[in-house]
């Protein structure tokens, strides 16, 4: 791992705006500069395409080589893989969107764009939709699922740690009680395990987190996927006041 700046290599290729900063493409490759463990992933640019056609089914040429791209990187992951856009993968309804168990069908691919599209409409309801721009193929990091749940997702240990100017400010189990508050029984029992990060597991977070504080400045919010061989990978980031913190926080 380097100690350099990595912001230097990537200034020309920054989102201006920062709200932009929690998309992939900010943060993604500067991870990937500094030799963090992060699910190896392929960053795809819709271009000057407007792809929410299709949803109306349009088959514009750009659109046909816009869906090539995705499933030659699909191909290039391999399957399973992850599908998100830039700043969201609506992974609660796993299977319909973000879960690629194996290659898809071209009118499987739309459905899965079109809901991920419909989602960032959503997501920012009274404004301009969230930002669809860039999408993502990424690794399928293998884990030990202590319970399966929302469209049957696997769930396994996560944590989400806040950084705030270089600095770790705390860390916190990532599926919370209130994560399964609708689930039978069975489900809300399992999911006990998860809400409490084990200490063994506890020094190898923290210092991955505290190497990633030194690279971004300002607040923000670091997710992290324990494997099943009991290592952790950094799967998400976003800018501190966007992220669900728990209200009994000290600094939430």
């Amino acid at each position: 791992m380097s100690d350099s700046d990595p912001l230097d290599a990537f200034s020309d290729k920054l989102i201006p705006e920062q709200e932009m900063l929690t998309n992939l493409a900010y943060w993604f490759p500067i991870l990937d500069t500094i030799g963090m463990r992060v699910p190896k992933t392929i960053i795809i640019h819709r271009g000057n395409c407007e792809i929410s056609g299709i949803m109306e089914g349009e088959e514009l040429d750009c659109i046909r080589m816009f869906i090539k791209h995705i499933l030659e990187a699909m191909d290039e992951i391999g399957y399973p893989c992850f599908f998100r856009t830039g700043m969201l993968s609506d992974k609660f309804s796993w299977k319909d969107t973000c879960f690629v168990e194996k290659k898809p069908t071209i009118k499987e691919l739309n459905a899965r764009i079109g809901r991920l599209i419909e989602t960032s409409h959503m997501a920012n309801i009274a404004g301009r939709p969230v930002n669809y721009d860039y999408w993502a193929v990424r690794e399928m990091i293998p884990t030990s699922p202590v319970v399966h749940y929302f469209n049957d997702m696997p769930i396994a240990m996560e944590a989400r740690a806040f950084i705030n100017n270089g600095k770790i400010q705390c860390i916190h189990p990532y599926w919370v009680e209130d994560s399964f508050k609708n689930a039978e029984e069975d489900v809300i029992e399992k999911a006990k395990t998860l809400q409490s990060i084990p200490k063994h597991l506890q020094k190898e977070l923290i210092q991955m987190v505290n190497y990633i504080a030194k690279y971004f400045k300002g607040y923000w919010s670091v997710d992290m996927l324990l494997d099943r061989d009991e290592q952790w990978w950094c799967t998400d980031m976003a800018v501190g006041e966007r992220s669900y913190h728990l209200p009994t926080c000290d600094h939430a």
